[in-house]
């Protein structure tokens, strides 16, 4: 390790023999709620390679300003490099197959160039971005995705982005939406029941949280939402195990598409948010305004994967007192959402997807864990659910 200009702290990694892939981790300096999801699709992929993991320390936002300052003023991608200092850096000193990164968003993908010799250890690269807009939301910032043109494939959870990215860094780009760790997150038919009548989590409409907090005041319902907005997670494996605990326990989970409050950044595309995957993981009844239906369908093809209701929902109580009154479909419901996402939505079946795309194998422990997800599946497509288990929607315990 030593220090260069700008006080930059130059790190060689030095990698553990035999491991086939190198991450890029930003754990130690983002710990905003939304990148919890991110980190546990890490720690999973951790268990399932042999991986090696840089964690800078320092956050690249001041390199990211100075990268954009020196792009407007040079228009030239080495100068802008070479003008926009990294604190964290590091030089890899052993081959891999594959270099995987995972990005929230345009933003953190500044941090691939403080991997100084990547394209040369790495045989192969894929980047998984979460997060891109319309042509129209890029315009001016095209010049952040200039890192992207050296890697082999790019996957991005949002659908409507797929094209332009393409465009602009000249590589193969595929849709991929996010996953779940099906094993934390499945419920087990057990003595305890659903506690929680409705949960309401992260971004919501007024609208329909008032609409609920006078149907849970009437009803004596218990009605779980946030009270505080952007917050900070010390333990990412934490806060994911407390989401798990608490969706097992909950009837109504109220879902929406990503970033519904937010129509100047979506430009009205309607992309696939994390929590139909969680909502359904967890077997919970899921209420709320899905994406278009050949978007939806494709992931969540089975009836009421989620029982449709605008945005703004003033009559969410008629909604769910209509659904009250039919046990019997709320436990068809609630297994089949669990089925299917055991079949279709663990984080091994995106993981999959990733190496098929650069023709790399799977490992055994890849295979052990669909094999485990099937067995669940089945088990739980076989069990016949009585009708007091069917009404309480007990979960484990």
């Amino acid at each position: 390790m030593n220090m260069s200009l700008f006080g930059r702290k130059r790190t060689v990694f030095h990698a553990r023999p035999g491991a086939r892939v190198f991450t890029l981790s930003e754990r130690v300096i983002h710990d905003r709620v939304w990148h919890c999801v991110f980190y546990e699709w890490e720690d999973l992929i951790g268990e399932w390679e042999s991986v090696d993991t840089y964690l800078p320390e320092h956050s690249f936002q001041l390199s990211r300003r100075l990268y954009t300052l020196a792009n407007y003023a040079t228009h030239s991608t080495r100068l802008a490099r070479v003008l926009s200092p990294h604190f964290d850096s590091c030089t890899l000193n052993q081959k891999y197959d594959l270099f995987f990164l995972i990005c929230a968003d345009i933003f953190e993908l500044i941090a691939i160039n403080s991997i100084k010799n990547w394209r040369t250890k790495c045989r192969n690269a894929v980047c998984y971005l979460s997060e891109c807009w319309t042509e129209e939301w890029l315009k001016g910032r095209e010049f952040l995705l200039r890192p992207l043109k050296e890697f082999d494939h790019i996957f991005l959870g949002t659908r409507n982005s797929v094209d332009i990215v393409s465009k602009i860094t000249g590589r193969p780009c595929s849709y991929l939406p996010l996953g779940v760790d099906m094993v934390k997150f499945a419920p087990n038919p057990a003595a305890r029941g659903r506690t929680i009548d409705v949960w309401n989590l992260g971004r919501r409409s007024q609208v329909t949280h008032q609409a609920l907090l006078e149907f849970a005041e009437q009803k004596q319902w218990l009605y779980y939402f946030d009270t505080v907005k952007n917050g900070n997670v010390p333990d990412a494996k934490e806060h994911r195990l407390l989401v798990s605990n608490l969706l097992k326990r909950c009837k109504y989970f109220i879902a929406n598409h990503a970033r519904a409050d937010e129509a100047g950044v979506t430009r009205g595309h309607m992309e696939l948010g994390m929590r139909y995957f969680e909502g359904a993981a967890a077997g919970t009844v899921m209420l709320g305004k899905p994406p278009a239906p050949e978007v939806f369908n494709e992931y969540f093809n089975w009836p009421d994967a989620i029982i449709p209701i605008p945005f703004d929902a003033p009559d969410i109580a008629n909604t769910i007192a209509d659904l009250e009154a039919q046990p019997v479909r709320l436990a068809r419901i609630r297994r089949d959402n669990v089925v299917n996402s055991l079949l279709q939505h663990d984080w091994v079946y995106r993981w999959r997807r990733v190496l098929e795309a650069v023709d790399l194998e799977v490992t055994p422990q890849m295979l052990a864990r669909e094999s485990l997800l099937q067995d669940m599946a089945a088990k739980m497509t076989e069990r016949q659910v009585d009708g007091r288990l069917a009404i309480s929607g007990a979960v484990r315990g």
